[in-house]
Formats: C-alpha cells, structure tokens, sequence
C-alpha cells in the first residue's frame, strides 16, 4: 500500500450512560449513536519511514491527544508492528 483515503462518518451520541466501573478503571457505558450520513472526516494515509500526523484545521491538535494518533499508538502497542505512515486529516 502507497497511499489509502478512507471517509469515517461522523456520528452524534444522542445518549449516554455510566453503567459501572470496570478492574481497569475505565467505565461501562450504553450509548445511542446516530450517524450523520454525507458528514465525514478525509483521513490520507501514506508510506512513510515514521507516523506523522497533519491537519491545516485550525485548533485540531496533530500531538498525542488527537484519536487518530492514539490509535495507531494503540494498534503499533498491541500487534507489536509499527505503523509509519504520514496521515493527512
């Protein structure tokens, strides 16, 4: 693979609820989500030799805080393989 463009749809959590609190601190949740068909984000992922991550708008953080970033460090962490792709937003 060079280069991949893929369209997430984006969604609206029309409820959510705190059911309990799993070993691992993190909570059980029951969610209703609505997807908003025709609203996406544009995610470009290209080869490269490291995973960068970029994005011209203004006020979307490209560090670790942004998902898409979290989840490539959390793919790279449980399959033991790197990621080095240049991800466009």
């Amino acid at each position: 693979m060079s280069t991949l463009t893929v369209y997430p749809p984006a969604k609206i959590n029309l409820s959510l609820k705190i059911t309990g609190k799993r070993d691992d601190g993190f909570h059980e949740l029951e969610t209703l989500v609505l997807p908003l068909p025709g609203l996406t984000d544009e995610l470009h992922f290209e080869a490269a030799t490291k995973f960068t991550l970029h994005c011209d708008t203004p006020g979307v953080p490209t560090n670790q805080s942004n998902l898409v970033s979290r989840a490539l460090r959390l793919f790279e962490k449980n399959t033991g393989k790197e990621a080095p792709y240049r991800v466009t937003l």
